[in-house]
């Protein structure tokens, strides 16, 4: 394993050549959306000069506004087969592999990173189900840093194209010690340190913990039968004369043709410390490490470029203003604090009453009588202590505004007063327009998703190739146990041929709000319309709005002659 250990070493170099400046950039951006969006120099220079210097966070309410959606409306695969049956046992086992392995916080920590950061990742894995038998489970991954992955290099924007990767993370060196032994906290053989060239911090008294994928390819004969099915090697006790020659009923050939083709698999290796603890094969067409990118940058006139994230854009404004909201509170801390000024003299008979006028309240307070050049004075007045921050404020709106269309987050989208007066239609327009701005993100983890689920597919097929217990839940969340072979199912060519699609989604739930819209007009518009044909038209409601409990929906709806049944109107 020495040369799987240097070999990783090496990919460990070139990801940090690969990937520093993109991870810095990453890290400003996250840094400026956790709220530290003060330079050392800039606070140590006000704090020298006790000026105060204020963080309202806008980034991060801009960044949420993107991400919140998909937290109400996660992700939803739709994968389809040619045969109904297998596609619900499959949809089935999906839907218990996003349930077990909470799915959704994986892909709601790869939008966040992606949206306040420019990049995220999504892992698929494998793990035993008990340590009482071989039987391995799938599961996705959250990866709650995005410096835990390392993808070599590609061009798709869902990463099917990379020929390796890394996921680092770490683990206790006592723990590690007493399950692998000593060597992992040492030095490989022939002296080899696998992380001299790795720009990561290895916490104290830990060791690395690190999953290494590389593709690797094949070349063999594929044969192509008669009936449309393909061969990948002649069967075992065939010969070659027998195999070409063999006929089928009518006398034709059974195989017609054969080609070269390329078959891709995965070595996955864990790697603890400087040992090789683990290795197993994986039929795989692409690196089970997916990411997720946000805006593409070419900053200077080279073919690298750079992922960002919502902050970059909103960076500038969001220093501008923090300076106004810091210079505000320093206008109304500099304020005169006297309420009353007056001439030497008046304030002497009660001065401790008019000391304390600004914290106790008196019906009147005598003052003393002067005159200037023989002519009484006026009492003392009181003086009108308000900082003047009016400017201050205006420039402030003007800045937030500026923000929201940077970040192509409107402010009838953040909840303004605007927006809450409006028709309900005018509301559903307007937003998802505004959410077109920001389209590519979804566009984006969209991509991530179709990666990922085609990933878990092929895993399914390869840990589930023997008849097997396997969990299926049902789209009402309802979980049953069957046997099932998905080796059997999930052959090469079901696999070529799957469709996979994603229903959820932060954009769906905007476009699920405006179809509920549509199906309430049309309800309202033609009441006895929708009763004469209910039968026909609930199944294509339910499924348009996505209604996971569509029996209890359609019972709603049974009610009323002219309109629907209140019940109904409120499920919609």
């Amino acid at each position: 394993m020495e040369e799987v250990l240097a070999e990783f070493k090496q990919d460990l170099s070139d990801y940090s050549e690969l990937y520093t400046e993109q991870y810095d950039f990453t890290q400003d951006q996250l840094e400026l959306f956790s709220g530290n969006q003060w330079s050392e120099a800039v606070m140590s220079a006000r704090r020298a000069e006790n000026r105060p210097f204020v963080t309202i966070n806008k980034v991060r309410q801009y960044v949420n506004r993107i991400v919140n959606p998909l937290r109400k409306n996660h992700i939803r695969p739709d994968i389809e087969l040619e045969d109904d049956e297998q596609t619900e046992i499959v949809m089935g086992k999906i839907r218990d592999i996003d349930k077990q392995s909470r799915s959704k916080e994986a892909f709601e920590c790869a939008f966040e990173s992606q949206v306040a950061g420019g990049i995220g990742f999504v892992c698929v894995g494998t793990d035993y189900k008990n340590s009482d038998d071989l039987e391995q489970e799938v599961f996705i991954k959250k990866v709650d840093s995005f410096s835990q992955c390392y993808l070599g290099y590609h061009e798709e924007i869902d990463g099917s194209d990379a020929r390796s990767g890394s996921y680092v993370k770490y683990t206790m060196q006592d723990e590690a010690i007493d399950k692998w032994g000593k060597e992992v906290t040492e030095k490989a053989v022939g002296g080899l340190d696998v992380y001299s060239a790795w720009r990561g911090n290895i916490p104290a008294k830990s060791v690395v913990d690190a999953t290494f994928y590389k593709m690797s390819e094949r070349s063999h004969w594929r044969y192509f039968l008669i009936n449309g099915d393909t061969l990948d090697e002649i069967p075992e006790g065939v010969t070659k004369e027998q195999f070409f020659s063999t006929t089928d009923e009518q006398g034709n050939l059974v195989v017609v043709n054969k080609r070269k083709v390329s078959t891709t698999e995965v070595n996955c290796y864990r790697i603890v410390g400087n040992t090789v603890v683990e290795h197993q094969v994986l039929p795989l067409s692409g690196i089970p490490i997916i990411p997720a990118y946000g805006n593409k940058l070419y900053m200077d006139r080279t073919d690298k470029r750079k992922w960002a994230g919502v902050p970059y854009d909103l960076k500038d404004n969001q220093e501008i203003f923090n300076y106004y909201k810091s210079n505000e509170l320093e206008l109304v801390s500099k304020a005169p604090k006297t309420p009353f000024i007056g001439l030497v003299g008046q304030f002497a008979t009660n001065r401790e009453d008019w000391e304390n006028l600004n914290t106790s309240s008196k019906p009147f307070i005598e003052y003393d009588a002067v005159s200037i050049n023989q002519t009484p004075a006026p009492a003392p007045q009181r003086m009108d202590n308000q900082a003047y921050t009016g400017g201050l404020a205006q420039s402030m709106l003007q800045t937030s505004q500026e923000m929201g269309e940077q970040a192509g987050v409107s402010r009838g989208m953040m909840g303004e007063m605007q927006g809450a007066q409006e028709a309900s239609g005018a509301v559903f327009q307007r937003n998802t327009q505004g959410e077109l701005n920001t389209i590519q993100f979804s566009d984006n983890l969209e991509q991530t998703a179709m990666q990922t689920y085609k990933i878990v597919l092929e895993l399914l097929a390869y840990v589930g190739d023997t008849e097997q217990t396997h969990a299926l839940t049902d789209s009402k969340g309802v979980r049953t146990f069957e046997k099932v072979n998905f080796a059997e199912i999930l052959t090469k060519k079901t696999l070529r041929n799957a469709s996979i699609s994603i229903k959820g989604g932060p954009m769906r739930e905007s476009q699920r709000r405006a179809d509920t819209q549509g199906v309430l007009e049309v309800i309202q518009l033609f009441p006895n319309k929708v009763e004469e044909n209910f039968d026909t038209l609930m199944p294509i409601m339910i499924d348009m709005l996505g209604v996971e409990n569509g029996e209890a929906f359609k019972k709603a709806l049974g009610g009323g002659e002219d309109a629907p049944d209140p019940q109904a109107m409120q499920a919609l």
